[in-house]
């Protein structure tokens, strides 16, 4: 288990997984980071449950779900000296989490010591990941991460054999979760015909559940069917929205509302129409 008393005070230039130039010189960040864009926290490690993956839409990927486990007196059980640290795991473990060591000895070398701390200007450390790196400008910090990095970090993670790969079961749980999303923009898209950004957000969970689906093959030989006649009938859900929010209501005086709550509100008004 890794040296809980360990000073973690390396701050250098650069992140060892790269990430954005830094701005200041390294005396600056040697001196602390600045208070904005930076907090005081505790050291910690990842943790995660074989259950919790998730569907990266831009890599067309799965990967597993990190959590965190802080390492912060009175929280998850961790006392002030930290002498409770196995309980804490224990803790942890009985809620079905397995905590990642900083030093398992099955990681890959460069991805040891994933937490990595930086000295704050007005005292105290802030912990961030090894993928990230500051980039400070003036007075200002903002961190930078590197995804291809860190998405590297979590195939290490199954490659290694810290992480089982993944099963069907698993993904089926994200899925179903997805396949809920599509159906609540559907019904949403049903009550508010046109309505533009529901139409954006309900066609983006629509492709991305298909491309869910079509990544494996024992999934999609269950579901693809299903999944193409559910697409061709959303397209046209979308379609008919499109031609229904495209529709005009004309009123007598020359203008046109692409609603009927809309030409009923103007007619009240309109001096073309005949009042009682």
């Amino acid at each position: 288990m890794a040296d809980l008393n360990a000073t973690r005070e390396e701050t250098p230039q650069r992140s060892d997984y790269g990430g954005e130039q830094i701005t200041r010189t390294a005396a600056a960040i040697n001196s602390g980071l600045p208070k904005t864009g930076t907090q005081q926290n505790s050291p910690w490690f990842y943790k995660y449950k074989q259950s919790r993956w998730f569907w990266h839409r831009d890599r067309e990927a799965w990967y597993i779900d990190l959590g965190y486990l802080t390492l912060m007196p009175g929280v998850g059980g961790m006392s002030n000296d930290r002498s409770s640290f196995k309980a804490a795991t224990m803790e942890t473990a009985a809620k079905g989490w397995t905590v990642i060591d900083w030093d398992d000895q099955r990681l890959p070398v460069q991805f040891h010591n994933y937490c990595k701390g930086y000295n704050l200007t007005r005292g105290g450390k802030t912990h961030v990941s090894i993928f990230h790196s500051p980039d400070v400008l003036d007075d200002e910090n903002e961190w930078q991460r590197d995804d291809d990095a860190y998405f590297a970090f979590l195939d290490a993670l199954v490659s290694c054999g810290i992480v089982q790969p993944r099963t069907e079961r698993m993904c089926r749980k994200a899925i179903n979760r997805a396949k809920s999303a599509v159906e609540r923009l559907k019904q949403d898209l049903t009550a508010n015909p046109g309505h533009r950004q529901i139409e954006g957000r309900f066609m983006v969970a629509t492709k991305r559940l298909a491309k869910m689906l079509g990544h494996d093959a024992e999934i999609a030989a269950l579901d693809a069917d299903e999944v193409i006649k559910d697409t061709r009938q959303d397209g046209q859900l979308v379609a008919d929205s499109a031609q229904t929010s495209a529709k005009e209501y004309p009123c007598v005086c020359g203008q046109s509302f692409t609603t009927p709550q809309g030409l009923g509100s103007h007619k009240r008004f309109c001096k073309e129409v005949p009042h009682e």
